[in-house]
């Protein structure tokens, strides 16, 4: 590779191809190998891509590198259309994600978020999780074939956080379709014909959630604790419902294809899922490697804010990075036989939740519901998985499947 980090011409990188999407594994272990950084001349003007895990993992720990000023993004499409309010839910909700913060309005909101967003938090809801999974199933045993992803995954996960959050008003069909939308604002690029309804999305929440608010709740929930915080002048109610709607949205499409990403990555090895199946405690583990074979979350985008250095490259303030969340998990300089599964795998990775100050804070919550889910698919007898003719999400951001298509065994 050249020293000024230019993509070399022989090297093709089209991450919105089909060839691609379908299977982005070839050029990866060829950026891996030739490429492991390098630049491109895209929309933002010069835009760096990463591959390496030792350079992704640390650099995504670098505060120098922020994410994306997407509230500056929106008002730009804003004057694009020669309206400044017309988008005035999103940038009031994206203002006030944690996903988006930095600096110290970031660490105030995650420390308030992250007291109370603990493991054992999460295990007091295990009894409605697993109460939703045999509902949802009940419910779809009127139905010949369904889907996992749409029909049962996505169902258990709203319901799991909405009464987690202790939101249950929240667990309603309308709250899905908007959530599902919502999440697209993390993912650019955002297509221009979409902030419309992203707009639409914003309002739902913001309303919905102002109006949850001032109903009951109970003492001990996360409302409650926010409202507590907020007497206290620690958080505002905008920063609350923030807090609510991105946990809802954010962690309903991830824990989706998480689920759908582990299940197709154990069904293409018969060997490695009997194990789990007899042993089930190995799922957590399981779960963990299925995600670095095949990482849901591919890409992450961040800014530099001043000069900085990604190995021997310079990343000079005011350009884009772009991180291979996919390619730096199946770095063979970090796993051994990278492109195989091995869910005994000593060396494991949480790389698909991020890094640093913006390590996801749901990742726990995440993989409960997956293990459950997955568990419960994995070890029916009256129930089989298909993966034939499969599709992929045509993102950059994530890897997964637009559907997986279960049926009932009689």
């Amino acid at each position: 590779m050249s020293n000024d980090f230019l993509l070399p011409a022989n090297i093709k990188f089209k991450t919105f191809s089909l060839g691609f999407r379908n299977d982005p594994f070839n050029t990866y272990k060829t950026l891996l190998s030739d490429a492991p950084i390098f630049y491109v001349k895209g929309l933002h003007g010069k835009e760096w891509v990463v591959a390496k895990y030792e350079y992704v993992s640390s650099a995504l720990k670098d505060r120098s590198l922020v994410k994306p000023d997407v509230v500056n993004e929106i008002a730009g499409r804003e004057k694009n259309n020669k309206n400044e309010k017309k988008y005035l839910y999103l940038k009031s909700m994206m203002s006030n994600w944690l996903f988006f913060m930095e600096a110290d309005r970031h660490e105030k909101i995650r420390k308030i978020m992250a007291a109370w967003f603990t493991p054992s938090k999460v295990s007091e809801i295990n009894k409605i999780l697993l109460k939703s999974i045999e509902d949802n199933l009940s419910t779809l045993k009127a139905e010949h074939s369904f889907d996992v992803l749409g029909d049962l995954s996505t169902k258990v996960t709203l319901t799991t956080i909405s009464h987690l959050l202790d939101c249950a008003r929240m667990d309603n069909r309308e709250t899905e379709k908007y959530a599902l939308e919502l999440f697209k604002i993390v993912n650019p690029p955002v297509p221009v014909n979409e902030y419309d309804s992203l707009e639409q999305a914003a309002r739902y929440f913001a309303i919905s959630l102002r109006d949850d608010l001032e109903r009951e709740h109970s003492k001990q929930g996360f409302v409650q604790y926010l409202l507590k915080k907020k007497s206290c002048a620690d958080i505002t109610e905008d920063e609350i419902i923030g807090a609510l709607s991105l946990v809802m949205c954010v962690g309903l499409d991830t824990t989706k294809h998480l689920i759908g990403n582990s299940l197709q990555a154990l069904y293409s090895d018969v060997k490695q899922l009997q194990a789990i199946r007899h042993d089930t405690s190995l799922l957590n583990q399981s779960i963990l490697e299925c995600g670095r074979y095949n990482a849901p979350v591919s890409m992450l985008p961040r800014v530099a804010i001043e000069d900085t250095y990604i190995g021997d490259a310079k990343i000079a303030a005011g350009e884009r990075v772009y991180f291979l969340v996919s390619a730096a998990c199946r770095d063979g300089e970090r796993f051994s036989e990278p492109d195989s599964l091995n869910i005994h795998r000593s060396k494991r990775s949480t790389l698909i939740f991020g890094a640093g100050h913006h390590f996801c804070l749901g990742a726990h919550l995440s993989l409960v519901i997956a293990e459950q889910v997955i568990k419960r698919l994995i070890t029916s007898p009256d129930l089989a998985i298909h993966f034939k003719d499969l599709s992929w999400v045509s993102s950059p951001g994530i890897r997964g499947l637009e559907r997986v298509q279960a049926s009932w065994v009689s």
